[in-house]
């Protein structure tokens, strides 16, 4: 996941935004993540880095990043990689996506498709599409509408976006910012390359809620609230810190 926003538009000549969140189930802080999204030159470049951390990081480590480049274009964003790594149940797990080859988008990824009980993805139904940090960056830029093709390397689905209007941001301790806020649902449709196994490793959220607004002067808009909902429950995301550079102009 990626929440920090980049607009091709109104971007200065290079921009860094930084974000960390703490990630709770229950009461409990499971994850910390740290977004950290730079344009300059007409190109963009985000990273996420997520581990576990407290009783859920001795119980069960894990931790896992993300990277992808690419084109800040008047149509839109483009990415040009996509590098994924981390380790799961002791398994190293990596993904790596190159776009505008001549042969179309190219995806190597370890495990194999067959080593992870899933089946791999048509390189038919790989075309046309974008990394998960590419996805989430062209939804906040376009306010929230609109579905996106999204391959991550192992999964095609779709995802819809839908702009819930502004409202009110969850009562937390732990979030930097309380008030208005506006809601932007996203939802995912699962197409193919999702585990073969039963529900008990079901890998589709059913919604992710965000609430995004400017925490502070200085700072863009961004996911400052959200929950991820699934069959085994609901994941709160709460912005503990953030960083602009340049701060954005209040003119």
């Amino acid at each position: 996941m990626t929440i920090a926003m980049v607009s091709s538009a109104r971007a200065p000549a290079r921009a860094e935004v930084v974000a960390e969140y703490a990630v709770r189930y229950g009461p409990l802080t499971v994850l910390s993540l740290r977004a950290t999204t730079e344009s300059a030159d007409g190109r963009y470049r985000t990273t996420t880095e997520a581990h576990t951390v407290g009783v859920a990081g001795v119980v069960f480590p894990w931790h896992a990043s993300a990277t992808t480049e690419g084109r800040l274009m008047a149509s839109g964003m483009q990415p040009l990689t996509h590098r994924s790594s981390g380790e799961y149940r002791g398994q190293q797990r990596s993904v790596v996506i190159d776009y505008n080859t001549a042969s179309g988008i190219v995806a190597a990824i370890q495990p194999a498709a067959d080593d992870d009980y899933r089946d791999a993805v048509p390189i038919a139904l790989q075309q046309e599409t974008v990394d998960p940090l590419t996805a989430t960056l062209s939804a906040l830029a376009s306010n929230c509408h609109g579905t996106v093709r999204v391959f991550d390397g192992r999964r095609r689905y779709d995802m819809q976006f839908t702009d819930l209007g502004e409202v009110d941001t969850p009562r937390s301790l732990d979030t930097i910012y309380s008030g208005p806020a506006r809601c932007c649902r996203s939802e995912m449709q699962p197409i193919a390359g999702f585990w073969r196994t039963g529900p008990q490793h079901d890998e589709r959220p059913s919604r992710l809620d965000s609430w995004i607004a400017v925490p502070r002067p200085g700072l863009p808009a961004l996911p400052v609230y959200l929950e991820l909902s699934s069959q085994r429950g609901t994941l709160s995301i709460h912005l503990t810190s953030v960083t602009a550079d340049p701060p954005v102009s209040t003119r």
